[in-house]
């Protein structure tokens, strides 16, 4: 697997230090780790969104009443 120039290279070179027995074992587990956290910031980000949205949304649709057969009064 050729990478070009990396800024850590040192670190990639130093895999076995790490318990890994392959380059490419140390960059799935690197690529995965970023994916997790790429997601992460993503749903951090959609929670600010909905939190937003929702503080700026009226009760009047928010609580509105369920109809329907299913749901009944008593």
């Amino acid at each position: 697997m050729h990478l070009g120039k990396l800024k850590n290279e040192a670190f990639i070179k130093a895999y076995k230090l790490y318990g890994f027995s392959t380059v490419t074992q140390l960059i799935d587990v690197a690529c995965e780790e970023l994916k997790r956290k790429i997601a992460q910031k993503r749903r951090a980000k959609w929670r600010e969104e909905a939190h937003q949205e929702y503080a700026k949304s009226s009760p009047k649709y928010i609580w509105k009443d369920i109809d329907g057969e299913d749901f009944f009064h008593h």
